[in-house]
């Protein structure tokens, strides 16, 4: 017996212990005798926990799967009731067996439940070696270091050693953390028309992992004002990926296949960058100044655990009314550069866009203001034609006045009046005058015209 208690304190106090001590490993059933019955069957359980987390309130992790694979010597199980196998289990790492020792590739398999427990029943006497071999829907960043087991495993103190045939694993992992960023490319059409379209490119840093990982999903999902067009490209640290083969595509769904989900895992085990880039269509809506801020968000799904991020691209309105200085009436015709102000002022260069007033006197413009932030912009106008039969201001410039995008559009710049062309009145005799003028004129003619033929016949009789 002494012989007995003295190896029981070796395998707790020196690798048995480590061994304890680096898994997590406890006993938890206590047994009257201190003899192995190779005859009895026993249970593991693996309880898998985050990391640094409060015992109290630690986070049990679901659906990780562990693999346990027996240890044979000489295709056997090691037979655990005598000193000299214990002596030999002592010594044992999982990278380091004894030269006669073989891995039985009869293996079980099983999943972390609800609170983070895989258990392993009938068990038989003898020495597994256990294996973190799929994270599951976790995205853990480094998998438990493979252990080995004995079934019983001893436990106990001076004079009350036992043996105990249902024992309990506690590795532990550290979870990364999922980020990706999105953002807004200032679109090539500034002004808002049907077919306008936004970029838009989606950053997520795929953490480095001891695991392969198991399924990636991409999702982008636009507001209202915007529709969703096409998946441009998809790099994996700047690689082009290709579309049918690396992933499949369903409207603004993107799904890794088992190619594309082999190219992230391979290689070294290091972060690597994706990069997405997506295009969207600014839509037409039944009031043509109701525009504003449209929101795009990104959704990446790795390992069923979910980060977001989004972005805005932001659209403003800015109009007038034309209205002639004789009477308010309506004026068509009327052409107008939309300027974006530079520092604060209006001046020269190349408008950003152009109109021209309608029959009710009116025009307006749609137009890219920024993304995200910038939700303001300083805007001049310059009337470069005057409606017919008008003349230009003397200074044809409007401005600068504030768009801010999201506000109840309007037509900011209210009525803009055009003059007719004045001059001098010349003078005049009036109606009476002239008739009586026109009359005296026809009555000369006349008496002209009697007084030369009385003439004519005087000289004919003669």
């Amino acid at each position: 017996m002494t012989g007995r208690v003295s190896l029981l304190k070796r395998l707790v106090a020196g690798a048995g212990a480590l061994a304890l001590a680096t898994v997590g490993m406890v006993a938890t059933t206590a047994h009257a005798d201190d003899n192995v019955d190779p005859n009895k069957t026993g249970t593991l359980t693996v309880q898998k926990y985050e990391e640094d987390t409060d015992p109290v309130m630690s986070n049990p992790l679901e659906g990780v799967e562990f693999t346990v694979c027996e240890v044979l010597l000489d295709g056997e199980s090691v037979d655990l009731t005598t000193d000299a196998a214990w002596e030999a289990f002592a010594e044992w790492t999982p990278d380091k067996l004894p030269a006669d020792a073989e891995v039985s590739t009869d293996c079980e398999s099983t999943r972390t439940n609800v609170d983070g427990g895989a258990v392993f029943e009938d068990m038989s006497v003898g020495v597994y070696l256990v294996t973190e071999t799929d994270s599951g829907d976790n995205l853990i960043a480094t998998p438990a270091d493979p252990f080995l087991v004995a079934i019983p495993m001893p436990e106990g103190e001076d004079g009350n050693w036992s043996f105990n045939y249902d024992v309990v694993a506690k590795p532990k992992n550290t979870l990364n953390e999922l980020e990706t960023e999105k953002k807004a490319i200032a679109p090539e059409d500034v002004i808002w028309e049907v077919g306008a379209e936004v970029q838009w490119t989606i950053t997520t840093t795929i953490p480095a992992s001891g695991l392969d990982y198991k399924s990636l999903v991409l999702t982008d999902d636009v507001s209202s004002g915007l529709e969703f067009v096409s998946w441009d490209s998809i790099t994996l640290d700047d690689v082009t990926l290709d579309a049918g083969i690396d992933y499949t595509v369903a409207d603004n769904v993107v799904t890794f296949t088992a190619a594309g989900l082999a190219k992230v895992n391979e290689g070294p085990k290091e972060a690597q960058k994706l990069v997405a880039t997506v295009t969207t269509e600014v839509l037409e809506f039944g009031e043509v100044l109701e525009v504003g801020v449209h929101k795009n968000t990104a959704t990446i799904k790795l390992n069923g655990t979910p980060a977001s991020d989004d972005s805005t691209t932001n659209w403003g309105s800015i109009g007038l009314v034309k209205k002639s200085s004789v009477g308010d009436a309506l004026l068509a015709g009327a052409e107008f550069e939309l300027h974006m102000a530079v520092d604060g002022q209006c001046v020269e260069g190349d408008p950003i866009a152009t109109g021209t007033t309608d029959a009710n006197g009116e025009v307006s413009w749609n137009f890219f203001i920024g993304n995200d932030e910038a939700k303001t912009a300083r805007v001049c106008l310059k009337e470069t034609k005057a409606p017919a039969g008008h003349v230009l201001p003397a200074n044809p410039w409007f401005g600068p006045q504030t768009v801010t995008a999201g506000d109840t559009a309007s037509y900011a710049y209210g009525e803009i009046v055009n003059h007719k062309p004045g001059g001098p009145t010349l003078p005049s005799t009036g109606a009476e005058g002239t008739r009586a003028l026109v009359l005296g004129g026809f009555g000369l003619v006349i008496v002209a015209g009697v007084a030369l033929a009385a003439r004519r016949r005087l000289t004919a009789t003669r």
